[in-house]
């Protein structure tokens, strides 16, 4: 199953669902996200194709231990805050 969140453009937009583009302090092009259960994180740890499918990064798998994400299959997006993990799209990417 694939969840497809829908492209605001402010962090102050950020609902249940929702995604907005932002940049990393190192100059990285990202997206904060808002699961459905409307808990805000920053997809930093993902690579986002062209088509908007996040993807974890290798990195991230490796230290699954150590940040205490469920990571599965890929691609994929974990809430560290209650149960969502699903393959997400972000719309408009």
């Amino acid at each position: 199953m694939t969840f497809t969140a829908t492209r605001v453009d402010h962090l102050s937009q950020l609902a249940p669902g929702t995604w907005c583009p932002v940049k990393t302090s190192g100059g990285k092009r990202t997206a904060a996200f808002c699961c459905p259960n409307g808990h805000k994180l920053a997809l930093t740890a993902h690579a986002i194709l062209p088509t908007g499918q996040a993807f974890v990064t290798a990195d991230v798998v490796s230290k699954e231990t150590e940040v205490g994400l469920l990571i599965g299959t890929v691609p994929s997006v974990s809430c560290p805050k209650c149960e969502f993990y699903d393959s997400v799209v972000l719309k408009g990417w």
